[in-house]
């Protein structure tokens, strides 16, 4: 259902004109339809794909007003810490998959 809600949220904040430019951080082919829909409705705005390290999709890229590869260093360094205190003092834990 994420693909539902990206596309939702992409195509109503197109309509609240909330974005000139908007990134996606996706390789899943199956938001061509929206990100086609955005520009073929708002010709004035731009998507663009960022593509998660090792992953692409020729077809996002067709689509896209522009697209690029986030690096392994980058995406290792903006990840949160291992252990995350809330507000509240409850605390999320980082999957040992994600490290």
């Amino acid at each position: 259902m994420t693909d539902v809600n990206v596309a939702v949220q992409l195509l109503g904040d197109a309509q609240d004109d909330d974005f000139d430019t908007t990134f996606v951080l996706s390789a899943d082919s199956d938001l061509a339809g929206p990100i086609e829909a955005v520009l073929e409705r708002y010709p004035n705005r731009r998507v663009i794909v960022a593509f998660p390290p090792g992953r692409h999709s020729e077809k996002l890229r067709s689509v896209a007003s522009g697209s690029f590869t986030l690096g392994r260093k980058l995406m290792s360094d903006c990840q949160f810490p291992d252990k995350v205190v809330r507000g509240d003092g409850s605390s999320v834990t980082r999957p040992a998959s994600w490290r």
